[in-house]
């Protein structure tokens, strides 16, 4: 066949191709996956710029835990003395209750100690008083001894030990009080 010069020259005839089940199979998987590439690779652009979005969010939550890490140690001292004077509270409130029946006895106590005493320990168990102490001389345990023995409220008084501190010039003592029943 002659041809003209400049023309074109197609040995796959488009038309005939596209009518074939092969030729419609090629053009839709070559438009539809276009269109599944430009799209998946917009969701990975999309993903990786959400990413340094997410980064930049992480960095200021770090920032920001760590600032009020700092400020919550810095106030644990001070949440730690809190406690304590809560707790010191409640007991105090518990002591001096109304319906509280050792405070008759911690009055009788107070009322016999001498002045240079101070009481480490104080426990009571039913009609029986356990104290610890310490002061500066054995005077005073005699003084505390004969204070108490002249309540009304107090069947006995033994005294269970006696000793000196290491740690300085205190005699430290424990006594065993009996009080009268229903005291």
């Amino acid at each position: 066949m002659a041809t003209k010069k400049g023309s074109l020259v197609n040995l796959l005839p488009k038309e005939d191709f596209e009518r074939t089940t092969l030729g419609r199979i090629m053009k839709w998987a070559l438009t539809s996956f276009r269109f599944i590439v430009i799209v998946v690779e917009f969701i990975v652009i999309a993903g990786f710029l959400f990413r340094f979005w997410l980064d930049v969010q992480i960095s200021d939550l770090d920032d920001e835990i760590t600032q009020k890490s700092a400020l919550i140690s810095s106030k644990a001292a001070f949440e730690k003395e809190f406690r304590g004077v809560q707790t010191k509270l409640a007991l105090v409130k518990q002591i001096t209750a109304e319906d509280n029946i050792s405070l008759p006895v911690f009055r009788l106590i107070t009322e016999s100690l001498p002045v240079d005493t101070q009481l480490t320990v104080f426990t009571r168990q039913a009609d029986t008083l356990l104290i610890n102490g310490a002061t500066l001389n054995e005077d005073s345990i005699a003084g505390f001894i004969s204070n108490l023995e002249a309540k009304e409220k107090v069947d006995s008084v033994v005294l269970q030990q006696i000793s000196t501190s290491d740690a300085g010039p205190l005699v430290e003592f424990s006594l065993e009080v009996e009080l009268v029943r229903g005291g």
